[in-house]
C-alpha cells in the first residue's frame, strides 16, 4: 500500500465545513422539507434539545472520520486536482452512500423524499471536502 501523507489541519477544516453546510442543510434549506420526509414536527425537535450536544458530538467525530479516510483515498488515487477529486469524491459517493442506503427505501419503507435529501447532502458534503483537502495538500 502506497505511503499517504495527510494534511490534519485541511481534515479538521473539512470536517468543520462537512458540519456548516449540515446545519445549513437540514436547518433553513431543507429542514422543513426534511422534517415532514421523515414525520417529525418541531416540537420533536425540541424534545430532543437535551441531546445536542451529543448528537453534535458524534456528527463531528463522523465528520472527521470522513474527511480523514477521505483525504487518504485522494492521496491513494495521486488526485492533485480538484478535477480529479471531486471525479473521486462522486465515485465514493456512488460507490458507497447511495449504494449502502437505497435499501432502506427498499427494504425499510423510508421515504425516498428523506433519502433523496440525505444522499444529496453527502454528496455535495465530499465534493466540498474533497476540494478543500485537495486545495490544502500535506507536504
Amino acid at each position: 500500500m502506497p505511503e499517504v501523507v495527510v494534511n490534519y489541519v485541511a481534515v479538521v477544516v473539512a470536517a468543520v465545513a462537512s458540519v456548516v453546510l449540515c446545519a445549513i442543510w437540514y436547518g433553513p434549506l431543507l429542514g422543513k422539507v426534511w422534517m415532514k420526509a421523515v414525520g417529525k414536527t418541531k416540537a420533536d425537535l425540541d424534545k430532543s434539545k437535551g441531546d445536542m450536544p451529543k448528537m453534535y458530538g458524534i456528527t463531528i467525530v463522523g465528520a472527521l472520520i470522513t474527511a480523514y479516510v477521505l483525504a487518504v483515498f485522494i492521496g491513494w488515487a495521486n488526485a492533485t486536482t480538484i478535477a480529479l477529486a471531486v471525479i473521486l469524491a462522486f465515485l465514493v459517493w456512488l460507490g458507497f452512500v447511495v449504494t449502502s442506503t437505497v435499501g432502506s427505501v427498499i427494504w425499510e419503507g423510508r421515504n425516498q423524499q428523506s433519502f433523496l435529501i440525505d444522499v444529496s447532502y453527502s454528496f455535495v458534503q465530499l465534493i466540498l471536502m474533497a476540494a478543500i483537502i485537495v486545495a490544502w495538500p500535506a507536504y
